[in-house]
């Protein structure tokens, strides 16, 4: 009987919480009014995926990707101002990968690394950033990763 009052109690909160497609929707969707129009991102099989192409006007016709695997984030950090919020994804290893090309969409270089950004731009409401920290955490777990956030770590100054 126990047992059973326990299940009863909890199911509310199971049945409440976000799948992981669900998840990675909402997250994207966050992304589709972007004003960097140059600027998108996918998730595929657990996989973080950033394009940067060139800019119509400026640039210099290189398109750069770089992936993460989701489940291999350590810490989250995050920069929010009124116009934008960027996240660094960071993991102890080299887990990204940056694939560039030129505008035949020849190999121009690649590289790994062990930080990825995930940025947002735009006017954003005040609470977005807890939604879209608590977001990210969640996506983490549901792809069998643990991950925690991490003051943001502004660059020393050389002098």
């Amino acid at each position: 009987m126990k047992k059973l009052l326990y299940l009863l109690a909890i199911l509310p909160a199971l049945a409440m919480a976000q799948t992981k497609e669900e998840t990675e929707k909402w997250i994207l969707t966050q992304t589709a009014n972007n004003t960097i129009r140059s600027l998108s991102y996918k998730i595929e099989n657990g996989e973080w995926i950033r394009k940067l192409e060139p800019f119509t006007m400026i640039g210099d016709g290189k398109t750069t990707k770089n992936t993460i695997q989701i489940k291999d984030i350590k810490t989250v950090s995050v920069l929010h101002t009124e116009k934008f919020m960027s996240f660094e994804f960071t993991c102890p290893e080299d887990c990204t990968y940056s694939v560039t090309t030129n505008s035949s969409d020849k190999f121009v270089s690649d590289e790994k690394g062990s930080n990825f950004l995930f940025e947002i731009y735009g006017k954003l409401d005040a609470g977005m950033l807890p939604r879209m920290q608590k977001a990210i955490l969640h996506l983490i777990e549901l792809n069998g990763g643990k991950a925690k956030m991490v003051a943001h770590q502004k660059p020393k100054e050389a002098f």
